[in-house]
């Protein structure tokens, strides 16, 4: 999710507790790593993890930390995403190994080297977007749950596109948000008007694989100018949902979206719909950060 996203409830901010892991990490990692460790350090801007560059006598690696209780299974499944996108034709950090121990989780990845992004990087992002999205299934959700941010995402498969976006995006978030006292009853009228008009409203594509969370914090422009995915969200759903969240944060060229058409065009129309599919990453922001992303959510529901 976005850069306004709050650090998570795992307190990795006590220095003693970072000198542990850092020790750690310099104990469990070197089974897995090639070369001699000469340093550990913090890389700071994380919301959810807390991740440190491991810097090895023939390569880097990044390492991500987490609770095993807290968010039980979030590096397994991030590290099957990005298999999935790799399967793709995307490129995204080869992972190494994922283990948990003593109640933390890990994922060693090698370390991509980031590069200042021009124009050849916005042209191959859309192309390799579109690649992610050509890769179909026959239903839409996945074999298995993972993570949107720090929220589980279920994504239990159905046949219908808006009934699996009402049942398994919509919905738990807008209970929650009314358990949370978020939304009142008024905001349930409207999402339930929507409900009934979605079907007629959404295009039918066959499921693409889709990034998931796809904003500009999730992209790294790597060597050569080549776009590494990171931090997925990976299910079978509309490809409207992943282009339509390239609008909400910015950050995005949104140039990228002329080699995207040629390789995959969207449907007529595609534009009058960011607002709708984004209404599933603003509750995801709503029910962390709180009212202040009620407007947005207020002004697309109104409509209905």
């Amino acid at each position: 999710m976005s850069k306004n996203r709050k650090s998570f409830n795992f307190n990795l901010s006590l220095k003693f507790e970072i000198n542990y892991l850092i020790l750690d990490i310099k104990s469990i990692a070197a089974d897995y790593i090639k070369g001699k460790i000469k340093n550990v350090k913090p890389l700071f801007g994380g919301d959810i993890n807390q991740a440190f560059l491991i810097d090895a006598e023939n390569e880097n690696y990044v390492i991500k930390v987490n609770s095993s209780s807290l968010y039980p299974k979030m590096f397994h499944s991030e590290s099957d995403g990005l298999s999935l996108l790799n399967s793709a034709g995307a490129n995204v950090p080869e992972v190494i190994k994922v283990f948990d121990k003593t109640g933390y989780q890990y994922l060693l990845m090698k370390f991509v080297q980031k590069e200042p992004s021009g124009n050849e990087f916005w042209t191959n992002l859309g192309m390799s977007l579109a690649r992610i999205h050509l890769k179909k299934e026959t239903d839409f959700g996945l074999k298995f749950d993972n993570y949107i941010g720090s929220l589980a995402q279920r994504n239990t498969v159905k046949q219908n596109w808006s009934a699996f976006f009402i049942e398994h995006r919509l919905q738990p978030l807008v209970k929650k948000s009314y358990d949370l006292q978020l939304l009142k009853n008024s905001h349930l009228s409207h999402f339930q008007g929507l409900f009934k008009q979605l079907d007629q409203i959404i295009p039918k594509e066959k499921p693409s694989l889709l990034h998931g969370d796809f904003w500009s914090g999730n992209m790294i422009c790597g060597p050569h100018q080549k776009p590494y995915f990171i931090d997925p969200a990976v299910y079978f759903g509309h490809r409207e949902m992943d282009i339509s969240m390239s609008f909400l944060f910015g950050g995005f060229n949104l140039n990228y979206l002329t080699s995207y058409q040629e390789i995959y065009p969207l449907q007529p129309d595609w534009n009058s719909r960011i607002d709708l599919h984004n209404l599933y990453p603003r509750l995801v922001h709503l029910v962390l950060f709180g009212s202040s992303y009620l407007p947005g959510i207020e002004k697309v529901i109104r409509k209905f």
